[in-house]
């Protein structure tokens, strides 16, 4: 098993790598933004309590984003190119905890998730540019891993490494970040562990949770809370996608698109499709 994964790994590296090569790499608007404003962190000190632009006008991702690209452009001198072997890096982690995850179920089981995640066009893209939602895709693994052996635990370790990933992804994307937290109390619940919601470990995880939301929270107190009445006001809209709907009919056309950008983890393949 242990010579699969490093197989896995060495095939899905080198193939990125091949894929990225000579400039080969998705370099557009966004990046350029993010690009200038890791600059202004890096070369002009301007610390920033928020991050890119959101899905809901006048909500701002958090400034997380910029301080991981800072790492490639410090290191390169800022090149973009060192972002996507950042990227790289990302789905190296999320493939070796994937493995970890899978590896107590059949060999022919565990290649055959290894394969989808090589080979997926979905998770190649995601290496094939810097995008902020990316690393809560790649890194998902690694949360779930994560969040399995804090409940099998209950060691703070892992609660605090839960709870502190789960807000680095809200940082990277609030509209998968704000599910996190439900997620992680509602596993808890199931997994019959219900207790743990009153221990310390877990409060201070969620302490660290909130922590880390800080400087959004600033951002918003010092802002007359812009973001918080931005949020409020997508919420009683009757407007989603162009269409006019109440907010029980969004939920139909939000599993619609989903279910829309999901279909590409299938690695293009009919028969995986058509499942």
């Amino acid at each position: 098993m242990n010579k699969l994964i490093f197989l896995v790994l060495i095939i899905g590296i080198i193939y990125r790598l091949i894929l990225t090569s000579d400039g080969n790499f998705i370099f557009n608007m966004d990046n350029a933004r993010d690009m200038v404003d890791v600059r202004e962190v890096v070369v002009l000190g301007k610390m920033r309590l928020i991050g890119p632009t959101s899905a809901i006008d006048g909500f701002y991702n958090g400034p997380a984003w910029y301080y991981l690209l800072a790492i490639p452009f410090i290191l390169s001198g800022g090149n973009p190119y060192a972002s996507i072997l950042m990227e790289i890096v990302l789905w190296a982690i999320g493939a070796y905890f994937l493995f970890k995850l899978v590896s107590k179920w059949s060999l022919p089981a565990t290649f055959f998730v290894l394969t989808v995640w090589v080979t997926s066009n979905l998770v190649l893209l995601s290496t094939a540019y810097a995008f902020n939602p990316n690393p809560v895709m790649l890194l998902t693994p690694l949360l779930i891993y994560l969040m399995a052996k804090f409940i099998e635990t209950k060691k703070i370790v892992y609660s605090l490494s839960t709870f502190t990933l789960a807000a680095l992804f809200f940082h990277f994307e609030m509209n998968a970040g704000v599910f996190l937290l439900p997620v992680i109390v509602l596993t808890v619940i199931l997994s019959k562990n219900i207790n743990l919601l009153k221990t310390k470990i877990f409060i201070l995880g969620l302490l660290t949770y909130f922590l880390l939301l800080s400087p959004q929270i600033i951002f918003d107190i010092k802002h007359d809370f812009i973001m918080a009445k931005s949020v409020i006001s997508y919420l009683s809209s009757a407007a989603y996608m162009g269409q006019v709907t109440s907010p029980i009919e969004r939920v139909p056309l939000m599993y619609e698109t989903f279910y829309d950008a999901i279909l590409p983890t299938f690695a293009n393949f009919k028969q995986f499709v058509d499942i």
